[in-house]
C-alpha cells in the first residue's frame, strides 16, 4: 500500500449554510476562530450570570406570589367569618322576637 502525496493546505473553507461558503487563508481562518472563541467565551459568562439573576427573580418572584395568596385568604376567611357572625347575630334576634 503506497501512502498518497497530499497538497500542503494553504486555504481553508468556512460553510456558513443557505450555499454560502467563504474562503480564508490558513492565518486568517486562526485569527478569525480565535476571535470566534474568545466572544463566545464572553457572551457565555454573561448568559451564565443572567441566567442566575433571572433565576433569583424567579424566586423572589414565586414567595412574592405565595404572600399575596396567603394575604387574601385570611382576608377572605375574616370576611366570611364576619358575615357568619352577622347571620348568627341576625338569626338570634329574629328567633328572639319570635319567642
Amino acid at each position: 500500500m503506497q501512502l498518497q502525496q497530499y497538497r500542503p493546505l494553504i486555504k481553508f473553507s468556512f460553510w456558513l449554510g443557505a450555499n454560502v461558503m467563504l474562503e480564508y487563508s490558513i492565518e486568517e481562518a486562526v485569527v478569525l476562530l480565535t476571535k470566534n472563541l474568545t466572544t463566545a467565551t464572553v457572551n457565555a459568562d454573561q448568559l451564565e450570570d443572567d441566567l442566575g439573576y433571572l433565576s433569583n427573580q424567579i424566586t423572589t418572584m414565586e414567595v412574592n406570589m405565595a404572600r399575596v395568596y396567603n394575604w387574601d385568604f385570611k382576608r377572605r376567611k375574616a370576611l366570611a367569618e364576619k358575615i357568619l357572625s352577622f347571620i348568627m347575630l341576625f338569626i338570634c334576634k329574629y328567633i328572639i322576637q319570635i319567642m
